[in-house]
């Protein structure tokens, strides 16, 4: 039996940044972004996928896999974020050779994580970043955070002993609860 392994690489991060305006968050360095909770909304790939097998594929990791539904990223004042994630997500594809047919198993693994970094914001643009390397970057669009990972879904198929790995990008978005 040819087994596929599907490996989802999400980076997370907290974020923190600071507002040019008066918005209710308090600060007057801030720009764009509100200080808050932002949750994973969306966590779109290249490619369309029927992980969760009801005949309907989706580009959303989200939707497909019911996984990754807690992941939030926390701004606080100080330009101070953290990264609050609650799972990840394993997906496994076991192909029978002599009949063809797949069994997809999706497992959305339960774990605690937190880390705290720093951010910058630049009008609309964000960094989140760690000392002075830059983990992730992205656009403030509206009460969105949006970040555009270029190896954020890696697949990995194992075929007669050989691995091959193919990467897609990943568009991450967070919205604003409160």
């Amino acid at each position: 039996m040819k087994k596929i392994a599907i490996l989802c690489c999400i980076t997370l991060a907290f974020l923190s940044c600071s507002s040019d305006d008066d918005s209710t968050n308090g600060g007057d360095d801030n720009g764009n972004l509100e200080l808050g909770i932002y949750r994973l909304t969306s966590f779109e790939t290249v490619s369309s996928f029927d992980f969760d097998g009801d005949g309907d594929s989706s580009n959303d990791l989200l939707i497909e896999t019911g996984c990754l539904q807690n992941e939030r990223l926390v701004f606080t004042d100080g330009n101070l974020v953290a990264s609050i994630s609650s799972s990840s997500l394993d997906i496994f594809v076991e192909i029978d050779t002599d009949s063809g047919e797949l069994t997809q198993i999706v497992d959305c693994v339960e774990e605690e994580d937190s880390v705290v970094l720093a951010f910058e914001v630049n009008g609309n643009d964000i960094s989140i970043i760690d000392g002075t390397t830059v983990l992730i970057a992205g656009v403030i669009s509206g009460d969105q955070l949006i970040f555009e990972v270029p190896e954020g879904f890696i697949f990995e198929t194992i075929e007669s002993g050989v691995t091959v790995t193919l990467t897609e990008t990943a568009v991450l978005t967070y919205t604003f609860q409160l």
